[in-house]
């Protein structure tokens, strides 16, 4: 993290799992880490006219294990329990957008296993796959009542698989790497969620219409590129340059359907975009006990 994570060509540490997991292949022993964040966000919505709204996220607390375990010399195992994809916003329970959001909390949990293969003294490479656990949360204000509102929560399981390799150009000097993660037997990785939906109706009209039932939605997951490369200014001194694209744009809205056919759907338009990210570190090894 202090190297702004732009080593997906140089870690080799138990969090290569998440990192580049190709780079396993090249430790020697075993090893387990872990981290904990503490993330915050703020969120403002921004009207044609009037005052700003701000919504909260509260702060988000997300921790992460990885282990490493060496099978052979070319061999290595490794295991990651991590939440790769997330977001929280809060809205106030009476504001103008209550009938798409009042709040909404998704999370999901993977558990990745990879097993890593190093192919020569330069090239390692290695697949992986994690089984997915999704979970949402969605509240929202009914049409023309204010106080009225639908509670829907879904879970779901599905997974996904991911790949990395790892070329030392010139071994201790100057490396590449270049990971991948998203795709299943289905194709793109989704979490088909199914849950209950508790509805307050302030008036008889709306508790006929929205009446307590199950509801489901399917919530599609993003790809993640990485590309990266590592050079050794010196043998204590080391540059990190790294590129992610993160393909946020397949989740433009989640809708949720229900039992009855005449409860209307409910529809959270997210309208995501790609994500480019340039990142750089730098690590000095300057003590050496």
């Amino acid at each position: 993290l202090a190297q702004g994570s732009a080593v997906v060509a140089s870690t080799d540490e138990p969090t290569a799992n998440w990192f580049n997991p190709a780079a396993l292949a090249f430790r020697p022993t075993a090893g387990v880490s872990g981290t904990l964040a503490l993330a915050y966000a703020g969120i403002r919505f921004t009207p044609e006219a009037g005052r700003d709204v701000k919504g909260t996220s509260g702060a988000q607390v997300i921790p992460s294990v990885f282990a490493s375990l060496p099978l052979s010399q070319r061999w290595h195992l490794g295991l990651g329990l991590f939440a790769p994809y997330g977001f929280a916003v809060h809205w106030p329970s009476e504001w103008e957008g209550r009938e798409k959001a009042i709040s909404v909390d998704v999370a999901v949990v993977a558990l990745n296993l990879n097993v890593a293969a190093r192919l020569s003294n330069r090239w390692s490479f290695a697949l992986g796959v994690a089984p997915l656990y999704g979970r949402v949360g969605f509240v929202v204000g009914l049409p023309s009542e204010p106080g009225s509102r639908g509670d829907l929560q879904g879970t779901a399981w599905s997974w996904q698989a991911n790949a990395g390799v790892l070329w030392k150009a010139v071994p201790g000097r100057w490396h590449w790497g270049a990971t991948y993660r998203g795709i299943n037997h289905n194709g793109r990785s989704r979490l088909q969620l199914e849950g209950p939906a508790n509805f307050t109706a302030m008036s008889q009209t709306l508790a006929e219409t929205f009446a307590d039932q199950n509801g489901r939605a399917t919530l599609p997951l993003p790809d993640i590129v990485s590309l990266g490369t590592a050079w050794w200014v010196r043998p204590d001194l080391r540059l990190g340059l790294q590129f992610d694209y993160t393909r946020w744009s397949v989740f433009q809205r989640l809708e949720v359907e229900f039992d009855r056919p005449t409860t209307p759907r409910q529809i959270i338009e997210r309208r995501s975009r790609d994500a480019a990210t340039l990142r750089a570190g730098l690590e000095y090894a300057g003590w050496r006990p």
